[in-house]
């Protein structure tokens, strides 16, 4: 049971960087997590949706496109009141100095003030909550870790960064499926409809 946002928060975070180790000591550096979502309902965590390799390798309009179908999907099919999102992101120590410029470009061309980082995105309700936690590689397996910076529920986002937090919560004001006593079954079905979304779900309920 997770009664609050930073509860909700917090497991997903723990559960990101333990995948974010795993993956590095098994595959080597530069391997990235694939996006993740996390829907809720009430203080439960009744579904998880992790997209697949195949569209994690596509281009980020098709990504964020998948993203958009999924969250609604999610919405109807299990009702969820909440929902959260991880992916690999970048931060800036320089918000000045890198104000209206591609993070990725940036890190891409050796501005140190940008990092890469796990972000995280929660919608419930009317609010958008943010954590990043930056972190840099170190041969031959390693990763050093900073400390996470959260940034609590605001009601309004603009520009290109709240591209995925806006779907997501105009994904959560779509109207759920209108029946009850959804089974197994019912879920099973669903799952399978996600593999066409682009995403492997795991139903909790």
């Amino acid at each position: 049971m997770y009664s609050d946002r930073m509860g909700k928060l917090a497991m997903i975070l723990a559960t990101a960087v333990e995948s974010k180790v795993s993956g590095v000591k098994e595959w080597g550096v530069g391997e990235d997590l694939n996006q993740c979502l996390y829907g809720w309902r009430g203080d439960q965590l009744v579904v998880l949706s992790r997209m697949t390799n195949a569209m994690q390798a596509k281009d980020p309009d098709s990504r964020f496109l998948a993203v958009v179908s999924a969250s609604a999907v999610l919405r109807q099919g299990w009702k969820i009141d909440a929902l959260s999102m991880v992916a690999e992101g970048f931060v800036s120590d320089d918000p000045d100095g890198t104000d209206g410029k591609s993070f990725a470009s940036e890190f891409a061309r050796g501005n140190k003030s940008v990092k890469e980082a796990i972000t995280i995105s929660h919608v419930e309700g009317e609010m958008i909550s943010f954590i990043t936690k930056a972190y840099t590689y170190r041969v031959p397996k390693q990763i050093v870790w900073e400390e996470e910076v959260f940034m609590p529920g605001r009601q309004r986002i603009v520009g290109k960064d709240g591209m995925y937090p806006i779907a997501m919560s105009k994904a959560l004001q779509v109207d759920p499926l209108g029946f009850d006593g959804e089974g197994e079954d019912f879920y099973r079905v669903v799952c399978v409809n996600m593999i066409r979304q682009g995403f492997e779900t795991k139903s909790f309920v």
